[in-house]
């Protein structure tokens, strides 16, 4: 069977909470002043752009991480802890893309030069890191507001580390 449509699943809602609740842990590398506006509740999904367009990123690996942080920002790197309940995170109804997906869609995106402004209409996309070879890791986009409210509230933990 052939896949037109490269738009992925969202998990099904009935499965989501067949086991118990488990904090989804991710990690955004930035610059130090601006973890400390994260950490105080200041995350803004318009500022932000990448492979995928406009969204605040994170990644399932605090050294992806660190050595984004690292290596933009050298010394004046850091990185914020973000710590979602998975019932909340899933509330948000995730896009998953798989590793050929997400290739498909970031070219699209590059090509268009909408690399800061391309959403797909959702909350929050999680898929493979790929506009890299060296690092194999999951992203999560989190694109609108709803996605911002929870991120910026206080069911969510925001650290430095």
């Amino acid at each position: 069977m052939q896949q037109t449509e490269c738009y992925a699943s969202v998990l099904p809602p009935k499965t989501r909470f067949a086991i118990p609740h488990m904090p989804i842990d991710c990690y955004h590398g930035t610059i130090d002043a601006t973890a400390d506006d994260l950490v105080d509740g200041k995350v803004d999904i318009r500022v932000g752009g990448g492979e995928l367009g406009m969204g605040f990123y994170t990644g399932e690996y605090l050294w992806v991480a660190k050595s984004w942080a690292a290596n933009r920002h050298g010394l004046n790197g850091a990185v914020v802890h973000v710590e979602i309940d998975d019932g909340n995170f899933f509330d948000l109804e995730p896009l998953l893309l798989s590793r050929l997906d997400a290739l498909k869609h970031r070219d699209e995106i590059k090509s268009a030069g909408a690399t800061r402004t391309h959403t797909f209409k959702g909350n929050v996309v999680s898929s493979p890191i790929v506009g890299t070879t060296r690092v194999d890791a999951e992203q999560y986009k989190f694109e609108s507001e709803k996605a911002e409210s929870l991120l910026n509230g206080s069911a969510v933990n925001r650290k430095k580390v």
